[in-house]
């Protein structure tokens, strides 16, 4: 009995036609592992973000997902991110697991990975307090 296994080595990366890094696994000399690659791309959902407001949604592909939030002012700040998911963009559901809670002096980050096949998600900024305080959201797909 055999398997098929992919090793992926930082020094087998390349470019794709825009740019991006993608990986390429190491090949063994008996052809026992197959060629395929990957690419991990970041959007910005929301950006410098200072009100309590929805931002667009964005269409991602079914699998691991990278949330990231993070909250800059003057002083203390807060902010309250909930990352929602719809199939068809207009009717949103939210989970309490898929919550970002900020709060720190000058900045604070939270992050979480979650596995899903929603078409759209979008960032909900339903809290943010602080002087200067600006949420910019990123994932990661």
């Amino acid at each position: 009995m055999g398997y098929n296994a992919t090793i992926h080595a930082k020094d087998d990366a390349v470019q794709d036609s825009l740019g991006r890094d993608t990986w390429q696994p190491l090949k063994s000399t008996n052809g026992a592992l197959h060629t395929t690659s990957a690419t991990n791309e970041v959007s910005t959902p929301a950006s410098a973000v200072t009100t309590v407001s929805d931002a667009s949604a964005v269409q991602l592909p079914s699998g691991v997902k990278s949330w990231q939030a993070r909250v800059v002012g003057t002083g203390a700040v807060t902010a309250t991110v909930q990352i929602q998911f719809s199939n068809d963009g207009t009717n949103w559901m939210s989970h309490a697991d898929y919550t970002l809670t900020l709060s720190g002096t000058t900045s604070d980050v939270d992050a979480f990975t979650e596995e899903d096949a929603y078409a759209y998600h979008r960032a909900s900024v339903t809290a943010i307090s602080g002087t200067g305080a600006a949420v910019t959201v990123t994932v990661g797909a």
